[in-house]
């Protein structure tokens, strides 16, 4: 736990400045390089982890704007990069993690890579008394959701407030102790539900799941005695809220997209009216 604990704060530092992401130091407890020359890692499945930019970034338009906050293709795809290798971190502190099959490893990373990151990063801002899990002086979303083509939009500006305002009051509201927001971490890492898992790895996850669930609910009965349960209820919706940033998040670059590149006029037309729930 003290791990998880250790690899959130160095991603939260990571998407709240530019300054460059310190590998050897990672490295020294981690040895994270040496993962890169075993072809029997997860990060052998690297090219499985999609760096490309949305298409909106072809945008000469969009991206000469973006480009004067200091946001660009080059050194976002450097930021995901550095998610994917944390990534496997977190999820190595799990039990029973390493015993998955390797694809099996590869899916639910992909699964679960944005929900995990919006999740701790509200949770470390709210820490820090911030009322954004970003910075405008980093690279970030809320940063670009800012330029001129997007600042006016009232359905991007809702989204910005729902990824990165909303998502941290909720971590403020609770006032979160550190082993309890850890578990939620461990409980959010082994509650993928991707197609193509294996009949043994679904098992696994779920009885991580399980196995955490418990021993939070235990942890906040020794804490609040008969609240225990008051308390474990919204605790644990901030997963499920974790998820369905996930998909705010995935219909934003839709949108985004579609505006830039379309017009405005086409974003109803080619967003499906399930997933325009998100953006009222």
């Amino acid at each position: 736990m003290n791990t998880l604990h250790f690899l959130g704060k160095c991603h939260y530092r990571i998407w709240a400045s530019n300054t460059p992401f310190d590998f050897a130091s990672l490295n020294s407890s981690l040895n994270i390089h040496g993962y890169l020359e075993d072809p029997n890692h997860i990060l052998a499945k690297a090219d499985e982890f999609s760096d490309n930019m949305p298409s909106f970034w072809d945008s000469e338009k969009f991206r000469a704007e973006v480009e004067m906050f200091g946001f660009s293709s080059p050194k976002h795809i450097k930021i995901l990069t550095k998610d994917h290798f944390l990534a496997m971190e977190f999820a190595k502190v799990l039990l029973s993690f390493d015993k998955l099959d390797i694809d099996d490893q590869a899916l639910i990373i992909k699964d679960l890579i944005e929900p995990i990151f919006m999740f701790f990063n509200s949770y470390y801002a709210s820490c820090m008394n911030a009322d954004q899990w970003t910075t405008s002086e980093g690279l970030t979303l809320g940063t670009m959701l800012m330029t001129k083509s997007l600042i006016n939009d009232g359905k991007i500006q809702t989204f910005r407030q729902q990824l990165l305002f909303q998502s941290v009051q909720a971590f403020a509201d609770l006032d979160l102790a550190q082993e309890e927001f850890l578990l939620l971490l461990a409980i959010l890492i082994s509650s993928s539900t991707v197609d193509g898992l294996s009949a043994k790895s679904r098992e696994i996850i779920y009885n991580n799941s399980v196995q955490y669930s418990k021993l939070l609910f235990k942890i906040l009965q020794t804490k609040y005695g008969v609240n225990a349960t008051k308390r474990y209820v919204p605790v644990m919706q901030l997963v499920a809220k974790a998820h369905k940033l996930k998909y705010i998040s995935k219909t934003l670059g839709t949108y985004i997209e579609v505006f830039i590149l379309r017009g405005k006029d086409a974003v109803c037309q080619t967003i499906p009216k399930t997933v325009l729930m998100f953006m009222e």
